[in-house]
């Protein structure tokens, strides 16, 4: 997968629209909303993206289609990854 992978990348979307604001951990953030759909025959998928305010990075996103729903949580931007050894070994 390419990194960064933003999940509502590969779709066409339409219809986008700032429908609220809040804040997540004590970050400003506004919501975006929009729809999308991708084939032949596309089913309908809505996201909302929490975006912080200050940096234009998104904290959260959420995804519902027919039958599948989705919704990330993004933190620890530019921070080294630590990947514990598995006990055992």
């Amino acid at each position: 997968v390419p990194v960064p992978y933003l999940a509502w990348k590969p779709f066409g979307l339409v219809g986008a629209r700032i429908v609220g604001s809040g804040s997540i951990g004590g970050v400003p953030v506004r919501l975006v909303s929009f729809f999308g759909g991708h084939g032949a025959d596309p089913e309908p998928v809505w996201f909302t993206l929490w975006i912080d305010e200050s940096h234009g990075s998104v904290l959260r996103s959420q995804m519902w289609a027919p039958g599948h729903f989705m919704d990330d949580r993004y933190a620890s931007f530019n921070q080294p990854v630590q990947i514990p050894r598995p006990p055992g070994t």
